[in-house]
């Protein structure tokens, strides 16, 4: 069902029938399906909540964030977690994660275009 989800209501009822969440697979799984739904919020929600999961996040994950803020045309998300990576001393951005971030901001202004 995850796999398949694309509408918000689609993705809640996948997502409340695996949680609680508890590998990597699973996070990547939810995360990447709220890209599909453009739920860049969730996306980024569930990236936060991995490490009180106990599950670490890698740079696969990040980019289906990133990609979720991309279709959701929420390019100031992007561009925070793009920094973010930059930062940190345990992930490090790479070309996908830049080209995602740069689509972010390229859809953000078509979609406040009138």
């Amino acid at each position: 069902p995850l796999a398949r989800a694309r509408a918000a209501d689609e993705l809640a009822a996948a997502l409340a029938a695996l949680e609680p969440l508890r590998t990597e697979a699973e996070f990547g799984a939810a995360i990447a399906a709220c890209a599909r739904a453009r739920d860049a919020e969730r996306a980024l929600a569930l990236l936060r909540a991995m490490p009180s999961a106990g599950v670490r996040a890698n740079l696969i994950h990040a980019n289906a964030a990133i990609s979720a803020c991309a279709r959701a045309a929420r390019c100031a998300d992007a561009l925070e977690l793009l920094a973010a990576l930059r930062r940190s001393t345990a992930l490090s951005p790479d070309v996908i994660s830049f080209n995602v971030a740069i689509s972010a901001c390229e859809r953000a202004r078509f979609a406040s275009r009138p």
